[in-house]
């Protein structure tokens, strides 16, 4: 049962980082079906990395965003650290209404998310890809 509970609060977290990655591609690359366009979109949605992904999620400039696109950054800094417990901490405990409580939460944030007009979620999608400079 643990091990369970461990493995639903890890797949928790992907599923909000398999839903960046697909709007990071989507952003970047049309999806057309020749064979370049589904390589690029492929490529595409593997570029977001999951560290610099938190960071751009805790960085000042979220605060730009709609309510929803801040909802799914903190959402995926929560369920980030909780991934790294369950998949890392063997002192950690998850309850089963805990685990729960995660899955409904992150199934709520990805379906406001998929509520944002595509101009804010490619916006968002830049966010997350591209470091700041200067």
């Amino acid at each position: 049962m643990e091990t369970d509970l461990r493995r639903a609060a890890s797949t928790t977290y992907y599923a909000l980082f398999h839903r960046l990655a697909r709007c990071c591609a989507d952003a970047v690359v049309s999806r057309a079906g020749d064979e370049p366009s589904k390589t690029a979109w492929r490529r595409a949605y593997r570029a977001l990395d999951h560290s610099l992904a938190r960071r751009m999620c805790l960085h000042a400039d979220i605060q730009r965003f709609p309510p929803e696109v801040r909802a799914m950054a903190e959402r995926f800094v929560d369920l980030q650290d909780v991934r790294v417990s369950a998949d890392y901490d063997p002192y950690g405990r998850l309850f089963k209404s805990d685990v729960e409580h995660l899955i409904s939460g992150a199934r709520d944030t990805i379906r406001a998310f998929n509520g944002v007009n595509r101009r804010d979620q490619r916006a968002f999608a830049a966010h997350l890809l591209f470091r700041p400079r200067g």
